[in-house]
C-alpha cells in the first residue's frame, strides 16, 4: 500500500485527490522532504495552501435583476 505523501507530516496542507496540480505538488513535496530540502517543502506547502481547491471561494451575490 502506497502512503499518501501529505500524510507524512502532521500540519501540512492536504492536497485534493481530484486535482492533477494538487497531486503533482503532493508528490513533489514528498520527494523534497525525503531529500531533506525543507525550504522547498515550505514553498510547496504555501503553493498548496494558495491553490484554489484548498480555500472556499466567495459565493456570487444576487443582483436582484431577473431575466
Amino acid at each position: 500500500m502506497k502512503i499518501r505523501p501529505s500524510s507524512l507530516v502532521q500540519g501540512w496542507p492536504v492536497a485534493t485527490d481530484t486535482c492533477g496540480v494538487c497531486v503533482a505538488l503532493d508528490v513533489e513535496r514528498s520527494e523534497a522532504y525525503e531529500a531533506g530540502e525543507y525550504r522547498e517543502v515550505g514553498k510547496i506547502n504555501e503553493e498548496i495552501r494558495n491553490h484554489p481547491h484548498t480555500r472556499q471561494r466567495p459565493k456570487a451575490k444576487a443582483t436582484g435583476v431577473s431575466t
